[in-house]
């Protein structure tokens, strides 16, 4: 039987590391004082690791799990019970130790959503043609465009519809995806600390 040099505890009722049992034995695991959650109250996105995303819990374990420093091997963090758990290899032997951690969640309104409220767009894509064939792929698109920006506004028109949409590059890159064919058009709208901001126009043509 071993006893700890520390607090006096006996092997046969703890778990030892060397000579010290576990709770005294000298394991380095540095606890931030907070680590801060920042969630959008509109769309519930989080803004994690320089971006904004879905809501995930297992993003935000990881997340927060990214900020504890100290000599384990690995740590995991489990949002519901706020328990952080270190796993430390000691002479081939894994020792887990355990630590409470709160995380605070604060509350903000993210810039596409700011944007989109005050009505911010910088692509227009011009749906033209069959009209059928214009209401089915407007609604195609709405749905395809939501995954990478937001539509501020459906126009609707007599020779069609016009979608009014809140990033010109996400526009490029999901026509690219789905092959649409497209004349674009380009309209300066303003300037902002001297570069030049443009409105960019897609019309594309469906025939029967």
């Amino acid at each position: 039987m071993i006893l700890c040099p520390k607090c006096g505890a006996k092997s046969s009722e703890r778990q030892f590391v060397g000579p010290f049992c576990v709770k005294c034995y000298n394991f380095k695991f540095e606890i931030p004082k907070k680590v801060r959650i920042v969630e959008c109250t509109r769309c519930k996105k989080i803004w994690v690791n320089e971006g904004w995303v879905p809501y995930n819990k297992k993003a935000i374990e990881k997340y927060v799990a990214s900020k504890f420093k100290g000599d384990f091997e690995k740590l995991d963090y489990y949002l519901d019970s706020g328990t952080a758990v270190a796993y430390y290899n000691v002479d081939g032997e894994i020792h887990m130790i355990n630590r409470e951690f709160q995380t605070k969640f604060e509350k903000t309104i993210c810039p596409s959503c700011s944007r989109r409220s005050g009505g911010y767009y910088e692509a227009i894509i011009q749906l033209r043609g069959d009209r059928h064939r214009i209401n089915s792929n407007s609604k195609k698109l709405i749905t395809l465009l939501g995954s990478k920006t937001f539509v501020t506004k459906v126009e609707e028109k007599r020779e069609g519809i016009d979608l009014f949409v809140g990033s010109s590059k996400a526009v490029f890159e999901l026509l690219k995806e789905i092959s649409y064919s497209y004349k674009i058009s380009r309209k300066l709208f303003t300037q902002k600390e001297g570069r030049r901001l443009y409105r960019t126009t897609f019309a594309i043509r469906f025939e029967k």
